[in-house]
Parts: structure tokens; C-alpha cells; sequence
């Protein structure tokens, strides 16, 4: 009985975010691969892809959102605050959590 692995999608980024997707997931300790259609990522048993559309956007792609969450709330939580603190000069941001009130 053949086996199938089923990859998921649990969001897209631009293509204009992938090197700081690949900065975030390099300090988290994760090893990345070329696949030639995408990148992989490998941390011990947490792994994921970047696959490449047809629309030049990066999908999200795994078998668990684990990994994919830890990646994507710190790239959002720091693209917030380069966001907010571009509104707001001579602020500065000291916790960001997403899903609540600041």
C-alpha cells in the first residue's frame, strides 16, 4: 500500500520578503536547501517549504503549521514594528504581540 505525505498551505509571502524570511528561519537554526522551484527548510523533525507560484509569490508549504507559525509570527511581528516605527519617529516598540492589544 503506497504511502502519501500530504504538504498543506498555511499562507504566501512576496518575493520581495523571501530574504528576510530566510534571515529569520537562519537564526532560528534551520538549514536551507534549493529546490529549484522553492526552498527547504530543516530544523531536526520541524521542516518546511517556500514553493513558487505561478505569480511570482512564495506559498508555505508543510505537514505540520508548527513550524511554519514559529516563522511567520516572528516575520510579522518584525514587520510591524519596521512598519510602525516608520509612522512613528522617536518611538520606540517594545513588545509586539499579535492577536492582542498592544
Amino acid at each position: 500500500m503506497p504511502c502519501y505525505i500530504v504538504y498543506k498551505t498555511y499562507g504566501h509571502i512576496e518575493a520581495s520578503d523571501l530574504e528576510k524570511v530566510k534571515q529569520i528561519a537562519k537564526e532560528k537554526g534551520y538549514r536551507i536547501a534549493n529546490t529549484g522551484n522553492g526552498f527547504e527548510f530543516i530544523n531536526g523533525n520541524k521542516q518546511f517549504g517556500l514553493l513558487k507560484t505561478n505569480d511570482g509569490r512564495y506559498e508555505y508549504r508543510g505537514t505540520s503549521q508548527v513550524a511554519v507559525d514559529e516563522i511567520k509570527s516572528t516575520f510579522n511581528k518584525q514587520r510591524f514594528t519596521t512598519k510602525w516605527q516608520a509612522k512613528n519617529p522617536g518611538w520606540v516598540v517594545r513588545e509586539v504581540r499579535i492577536g492582542e492589544s498592544n
